[in-house]
């Protein structure tokens, strides 16, 4: 299942390094991948090279004055801004989308529309941890 996750991954976000590029193909309402999307390795990726920064969603602590920390997966699901199993919902995708100003990454391109369904999806799927989704070994 790691192997199948990694691939997701590289298929939408165009490599591990390059994660705000928009190259790759992206989830366009087709059938669901049959994998699960994960927080570590896939989403924690995107946030940390595109909304991160002292001034921004990271690091989690006093400097941190924007009311969500994308620093742990902990912070993320305290913040209230993201409802599991409901990414319609959840304040996180709809500053990503634009649907509540200012979008996010303030001051920054948006991020590409994969990385936005892949968001998405993670949210939909229930905002699962690797270690909380994963069967142990």
């Amino acid at each position: 299942m790691c192997v199948a996750a990694i691939a997701l991954v590289t298929s939408v976000g165009g490599g591990c390094g390059d994660f705000g590029s928009g190259s790759g193909r992206p989830l366009d309402g087709g059938e669901p991948p049959d994998t699960l999307v994960l927080f570590q390795t896939q989403i924690l990726p995107i946030f940390s090279a595109n909304c991160g920064g002292a001034l921004c969603h990271t690091p989690c602590g006093p400097a941190n004055a924007r009311g969500l920390c994308l620093a742990t997966h902990e912070s993320i699901l305290a913040s209230g801004k993201v409802i599991a199993g409901d990414a319609e919902n959840s304040i996180l995708v709809q500053r990503l989308e634009g649907r509540i100003v200012p979008r996010m990454p303030y001051g920054r391109a948006p991020l590409p529309d994969s990385l936005i369904q892949l968001i998405r999806l993670w949210i939909d799927q229930g905002a699962l941890d690797d270690t909380t989704a994963l069967p142990p070994s």
